[in-house]
């Protein structure tokens, strides 16, 4: 079991764990997502959108050369999502880790060095909505269900250490290969015991939901895809449109 003793002496920012998918058919995802119950927030065309789940969200981004980066369809990475990059940087500085901000044309953005080697971005949240559409999330999407990105490592307990600087906090009844840390409506990050070296620091995408499973997959076949419901334990697994595997979880079993 984790156990955090590190403490936050002031009061944090208000960090959202955002799922970062780079996708070869972001409005084919974008639908896949909202079958599972996520609402559309924020979207440009067909390159861009930001949905919300009941806690955490996912950000869907154009891959190859409609990146910046170039990165491939189905990579998924984490980001988190603050009101104010640079005073979010403060704060974690502030916290004993290195931070760099820099201007965008967009606004500022922030990157955190992490104990697994790399950064950890940090976006600030969209107010600027110069050529992206708003929607109104509504009822009654977003449904009972939260965002989970899972956090490959093989040091569970330096991840909870670092992840709690961001309030994210270690349930207690996590075992030696997987943990939650929760933030109330700001998402679930699973730490998970990576299975190979490969894995290591690598990021996947999953979901919790408070609706039956049957219920899920009867809505995810009657829109297209092929849900398969398993036992032992009980889950959906389901391919979504990257090609990439998914699986939603009963809050209780996950």
């Amino acid at each position: 079991m984790i156990t955090v003793t590190e403490q936050n002496k002031v009061a944090e920012p208000a960090f959202v764990a955002q799922a970062f998918r780079f996708s070869d058919e972001p409005a084919a995802m974008a639908r896949f997502l909202e079958a599972l119950g996520l609402g559309v927030l924020i979207s440009k065309g067909t390159g861009w959108y930001d949905l919300r789940g009941r806690s955490g969200s996912v950000a869907l981004h154009a891959s190859g050369d409609r990146s910046d980066s170039g990165a491939p369809g189905g990579q998924t990475g984490l980001v988190m999502v603050a009101p104010e990059a640079r005073a979010a940087a403060e704060y974690l500085k502030g916290q004993g880790l290195e931070t760099t901000v820099w201007d965008e044309s967009f606004g500022v953005q922030a990157t955190v060095k992490t104990p697994f080697g790399g950064g950890l971005s940090i976006n600030e949240e969209q107010n600027d909505l110069y050529g992206y559409e708003r929607h109104e999330l509504g009822d009654p999407k977003p449904g009972p269900i939260d965002v989970v990105v899972v956090f490959f490592t093989n040091d569970l307990d330096g991840a909870a250490r670092f992840f709690d600087r961001f309030g994210f906090r270690a349930d207690e009844d996590g075992s030696e290969d997987h943990h939650h840390l929760r933030n109330g409506d700001r998402g679930v990050i699973l730490l998970h015991r990576a299975d190979t070296e490969e894995q290591e620091g690598s990021v996947g995408l999953s979901f919790e939901t408070d609706e039956p499973l049957e219920a899920v997959a009867d809505r995810l076949t009657a829109a297209g895809y092929a849900p398969s419901l398993l036992d032992a334990p009980r889950r959906i697994a389901v391919t979504d449109p990257d090609g990439q595997l998914v699986e939603v979880w009963p809050p209780e079993a996950s």
